[in-house]
């Protein structure tokens, strides 16, 4: 039987230092996909354990996915993400070097035995490592004022899957994939409050979020208040944060804030927010220099003639932002144009752009391009 496993990881910031061990439930429909899984295939809740470390609480036998040959670099015995970060000289060398990393946790879904050795790796490294994170002058662009050291913080943002961060997809669709349950649970055992969250809707699946409310009376108390008297937290994460808890005023000054400090994405999503072509053409410019992709997407989005919206979408494609190609691909009317985006935005890592493809090869005949996506 096919399993998909979450982990809740013992931690400060939890009421227990209890290993959870959860089933997908058959039961709650909102967070399912389209596919139904066979009968063969159907998951079940079971009893969470007590464990003193999180390789008791799993056997390695029940894990779904095989280990692999092939497995990513950095999570290799020479530890090449561990040590390309070691190696660092400069706040900007770091960034780029953590985003690498997380976008390969991201992209290229590991195993439980994987991703606890690169745990491991990186907490037998921790002096040494908060020795190098010195260099990240802009960690305040992630670290939530709950975690008390930059390696919490480090460690936090480094398992948060970037998925998460665009809102190029929902999330129901994202809380099926097993490999993101994987991050996010260790991620939130980082003190990372953004992950908590989302943890707390996958356990909602479960019916199990109410392992996780000491915390959440901390981040529904952030939340509520006031942007302008909130100091030291993540503005981006904080808006997206508001954004779970459905508070969208306090989450629109949160992006405004964080653009004001020169944040790529916060910038984004103020530019979206805006609305207005004048309004948005410094933002537009700003973000030329930032990320062209971004700043292509954000024309598109704020473009009225929808042939000129299609092709500026393609534009921010090519430029490396997936959900150009998605957007693009509802907009498109040429059937074999639309599935070629819809494949390209999939190849982007946007997945579920596969069954949108899939569904204009069936419904044209052809079945075996479908079953070849």
């Amino acid at each position: 039987m096919r399993t998909f496993i979450i982990l809740v990881l013992s931690s400060s910031i939890f009421s227990s230092s209890e290993e959870v061990r959860i089933l997908k439930s058959p039961s709650r429909e909102a967070f399912s996909t389209n596919q139904q899984p066979a009968p063969e295939q159907t998951f079940y809740k079971v009893k969470y354990k007590r464990a003193s470390t999180p390789e008791e609480a799993i056997p390695s036998h029940q894990h779904s996915h095989p280990l692999r040959s092939n497995s990513p670099a950095l999570i290799s015995q020479k530890n090449s993400g561990l040590q390309k970060i070691l190696a660092c000289t400069s706040n900007d060398h770091l960034i780029d070097v953590i985003q690498h990393i997380r976008d390969e946790l991201s992209h290229s879904p590991q195993t439980y035995e994987e991703l606890i050795e690169l745990k491991k790796s990186f907490e037998k490294e921790q002096d040494n490592l908060e020795k190098t994170l010195e260099l990240w002058t802009s960690i305040n662009k992630v670290k939530w004022s709950t975690q008390e050291t930059t390696f919490q913080a480090f460690m936090g943002h480094l398992f948060f899957p970037v998925q998460f961060e665009s809102l190029f997809e929902s999330s129901s669709s994202l809380y099926t994939r097993e490999p993101l349950q994987y991050l996010i649970g260790l991620s939130a055992s980082y003190g990372n409050l953004l992950a908590q969250v989302h943890l707390e809707n996958i356990l909602e699946i479960y019916d199990e979020s109410h392992l996780i409310e000491p915390t959440l009376s901390v981040i529904n108390k952030l939340v509520k208040t006031t942007p302008s008297e909130i100091s030291n937290e993540p503005r981006y994460y904080c808006g997206l944060l508001c954004i779970r808890r459905g508070q969208l005023t306090n989450n629109s000054e949160h992006f405004k804030i964080g653009y004001e400090d020169g944040d790529l994405w916060s910038t984004y999503r103020h530019g979206l927010e805006l609305r207005g072509e004048e309004a948005s053409k410094p933002i537009i410019e700003k973000l030329m220099v930032m990320n062209t992709g971004l700043a292509k997407l954000l024309q598109a989005d704020l473009e009225d003639d929808d042939e000129k919206r299609k092709a500026t979408f393609v534009d921010a494609g090519k430029k490396g932002i997936a959900k150009g190609y998605l957007n693009a691909a509802i907009l498109e009317d040429d059937s074999k144009i639309s599935s070629n985006y819809y494949i390209k935005a999939a190849q982007g890592f946007i997945l579920d752009a596969y069954e949108d493809a899939a569904k204009i090869f069936l419904k044209e005949g052809n079945i075996q391009k479908a079953l070849e996506l």
